[in-house]
């Protein structure tokens, strides 16, 4: 996205509010409800300390401080804030979790990654990676 573009408007699933559907925005999304779904968001996600989403999420940049679920895929920079439960894959540029947060799960996290195709692999090519997948599956 043209970062000299910014969005119009900002699509909100305020608290109190469960939606249960896969979610397209060329806008920010800010969920602070219970969303289960797959959300593509051309701007930036932000799920709030009371937001539980649970899905396959693909943003611009992300902000997390509720619980979410499921697959991360950031173009840019995932923001973890102290309150955040995080169970899933994070694919993204860069990462910032803040101490308190709870992140349970695989992350690939770097400048190189290719945030739209990465997938986890079994058989790693770090061979320091591999003997410790190796060794946790046994």
């Amino acid at each position: 996205m043209d970062k000299s573009i910014k969005p119009e408007s900002i699509t909100s699933i305020a608290k109190g509010t469960r939606v249960t559907a896969d979610i397209k925005t060329d806008s920010d999304l800010r969920i602070a409800g219970m969303v289960e779904g797959d959300i593509k968001a051309n701007g930036k996600l932000v799920l709030t300390e009371s937001g539980r989403l649970t899905g396959t999420v693909v943003a611009q940049e992300a902000i997390i401080a509720g619980r979410f679920t499921g697959e991360l895929r950031v173009f840019d920079q995932v923001i973890v804030k102290n309150t955040a439960v995080i169970d899933g894959f994070i694919f993204s540029k860069l990462i910032s979790v803040e101490d308190g947060a709870e992140v349970t799960g695989i992350m690939s996290i770097g400048k190189n990654v290719d945030v739209l195709n990465a997938k986890i692999s079994k058989n790693p090519k770090n061979p320091t990676v591999k003997k410790a997948v190796e060794k946790a599956s046994k």
